[in-house]
């Protein structure tokens, strides 16, 4: 009896050292992911801001790119490169981080209600739009998004099914109001 349990001992702490292992390993390929979204945002609103305008008579393209300069379209810029990392690192390290895809979907919400409110109110104060307060507002929320997930991303202790559905909301409304906007603010040209 004695030897049974001695022997069962060691594979339980193998086990624990083993999941401990994997834990950290996790933990470090993590941090490229989170290293690497500020680099792709940065480098897909550089593309958007530039190419997506002559672009948007291609379909696909202007479901995913900014069509005019309205504040609805410039938050494409943050929400799709996003949710296209969010799914390859769920692929990649989806068993072993729990709800990776709803800290996703809640950083970007938050992140997404920041611009806006940072977008109108550098409008309201300064009274007039200018490029710079878009690039301000997009900087600021991108540091914001990637301290979100950071803190959070190992974290968290729910599943992922409210985080993809909250994605495919947002995914949804996205291709729904850059194809019929509807007469309100935050579809307008600014």
């Amino acid at each position: 009896m004695q030897i049974l349990l001695y022997h069962e001992k060691p594979e339980a702490q193998r086990d624990i050292l083993s999941r401990a292992a994997q834990r950290s390993h996790l933990m470090r390929r993590t941090i490229l992911w989170d290293l690497l979204l500020p680099l792709l945002l940065t480098a897909t609103a550089a593309l958007a801001q530039f190419y997506s305008y002559k672009l948007s008579h291609i379909p696909i393209l202007r479901a995913i790119f900014p069509v005019n300069n309205c504040v609805w379209e410039q938050l494409k810029i943050l929400f799709f490169p996003t949710l296209l990392i969010a799914v390859v690192r769920y692929l990649c390290t989806g068993g072993l981080q729990k709800g990776i895809l709803t800290t996703y979907a809640e950083g970007l919400l938050l992140t997404e209600l920041i611009a806006v409110a940072g977008l109108y109110t550098l409008r309201g104060i300064l009274g007039t739009y200018k490029e710079w307060q878009s690039i301000a507002v997009f900087c600021v929320s991108t540091v914001f998004l990637t301290g979100y997930l950071i803190r959070r991303s190992n974290r968290q202790k729910c599943n992922n099914l409210p985080g993809m559905l909250l994605l495919l909301v947002m995914e949804a409304a996205f291709f729904r109001f850059t194809a019929v906007p509807p007469q309100i603010g935050l579809f307008m040209p600014i």
